[in-house]
């Protein structure tokens, strides 16, 4: 009986620190960098908002972050990005309003583009087309405009 408590007591011990170091794992942060190719001026900034879930994709951004262009280009480093699947959106900002401008029926008249290389057909980008993983093995993506 008291080698079937000690092993008890082993036994939780070591599914407490297992389940303790899993939890440490999902609060892991990066620092990831988009970097943004092919803007067709410097006038203006870029916009880049970062959604963590797949019903907020479009809707509702977790993280938001703007460049200047510089010869078409732009990066912008998002700091403590929690590991995990993410999708990215942004649209060059050209009258520096802080908005997408759209046209009829919502059709973006600025230029926007996504991770992956994400493109709506008849309607926006698709949340899985657009998903990356964010980790410490994965800290950047390219996004042409």
């Amino acid at each position: 009986m008291k080698h079937l408590l000690s092993l008890s007591a082993i036994l939780f011990l070591l599914s407490h620190q297992m389940y303790a170091q899993g939890t440490s794992l999902c609060n892991e942060t990066t620092s990831f960098t988009v970097h943004l190719k092919g803007l067709s001026s410097d006038e203006g900034s870029v916009k880049v908002g970062l959604y963590d879930q797949k019903d907020q994709w479009l809707k509702q951004v977790y993280k938001m972050a703007d460049a200047k262009i510089l010869d078409g280009a732009a990066i912008v480093v998002l700091d403590s990005v929690p590991n995990g699947t993410y999708g990215i959106s942004c649209y060059h900002d050209l009258n520096g309003n802080d908005t997408l401008d759209t046209k009829y029926f919502g059709i973006p008249s600025e230029p926007y583009a996504c991770s992956n290389g994400a493109v709506g057909r008849f309607g926006p980008p698709a949340w899985v087309d657009a998903k990356l993983i964010i980790s410490a093995e994965h800290t950047e993506t390219n996004i042409q405009f």
